[in-house]
């Protein structure tokens, strides 16, 4: 029984002696336990019924959070490697990070373009032409990108 809970324990401790345990600590604490539940042959009959238990209520926990779990676990820098995680699944992971990633990137390309724009449109004249003369005192290069930083710097 002791060989069965052990890692349990283990893993508790691990968690609670943590002064701030993670989410990203979570899926590769579940797949140690998880590796550990798999019958061996050596194991009586009585432990392996224990194991498929422990092994069949695991099973159902975290599966609707994941993909959050993996995406935490491969950005904190103690786990970023998946190695509990096969090739495939580890592929899978980092693709959709990047993903994610590259998705964010054109939002905020997008909504910068968008606050320009409305910022020309919705600016007083006054503050349009001080913002004009403002960009080309303070910057060598007098071109638009200079009127419109002045600009926001209004908002």
């Amino acid at each position: 029984m002791f060989k069965v809970m052990a890692p349990v324990k283990v893993i508790t401790t691990v968690m609670c002696e943590d002064e701030q345990p993670t989410i990203s600590m979570i899926a590769p604490l579940r797949a140690k336990l998880k590796k550990h539940f798999q019958a061996a042959t050596e194991d009586t009959g009585l432990i392996k019924e224990m194991k498929k238990v422990f092994l069949d209520d695991f099973e159902k926990r975290y599966t609707q959070v994941e993909d959050l779990l993996y995406t935490a676990s491969a950005l904190d820098p103690r786990f970023k490697s998946l190695p509990f995680l096969s090739d495939h699944d580890t592929e899978t992971v980092f693709r959709s990070i990047s993903d994610e990633a590259t998705a964010l990137h054109k939002k905020k390309r997008q909504t910068s373009k968008a606050t320009l724009v409305l910022c020309k449109k919705t600016l007083p004249m006054e503050m349009q032409i001080t913002a004009q003369s403002r960009s080309r005192k303070n910057h060598k290069l007098h071109s638009p990108i200079g009127y419109y930083m002045s600009c926001i710097n209004y908002i």
